[in-house]
């Protein structure tokens, strides 16, 4: 089937080659044993549901085109946000050799919970970030040590 899209161009998009039907990802991923294990089950039950069908076989192919553009959605945003989760954390990882060791756990919260906000753009969600390291710039040493028994 080629890969066709309506909306987005995130990551998985990013990957696909002009002279190619097939998505790269898709053909990797078809290469493991239990997807084609699966693939095969399905297409032995939609064989039969068709047969079942008789003349109203329309039915079958309509729900299947619509259950194929959701799995091929889904799919692209799981790999979109799988990516886009590893890049961050890659880049985390690269800096961490120069945090404290007490830094690491606040730095992977805050990596997350950006992450998750999928309503707001990477852009919105670096602002959101900024603005909330700006903010606790402009504590003094005196109030971000309050509360905090030296070592």
């Amino acid at each position: 089937m080629p890969y066709t899209t309506k909306t987005r161009s995130g990551s998985y998009r990013s990957l696909m080659p002009t002279n190619e039907e097939e998505h790269p990802i898709d053909k990797l991923v078809a290469q493991q044993p239990m997807v084609n294990h699966l693939r095969r089950r399905i297409s032995r039950s939609s064989e039969a549901l068709m047969l079942a069908l008789g003349d109203r076989t329309d039915l079958w192919l309509k729900l299947e085109r619509l259950l194929s553009e959701r799995e091929m959605a889904r799919e692209e945003a799981y790999f979109d946000a799988g990516f886009e989760h590893g890049l961050a954390a890659g880049r985390t990882e690269a800096f961490q050799a120069s945090l404290a060791p007490r830094l690491t756990h606040l730095t992977r919260e805050l990596r997350t919970r950006a992450l998750l906000e999928y309503g707001l753009s990477a852009q919105e969600r670096v602002a959101a970030l900024l603005l909330t390291a700006w903010s606790l710039c402009s504590c003094s040493d005196q109030d971000s040590t309050a509360g905090r028994t030296s070592p």
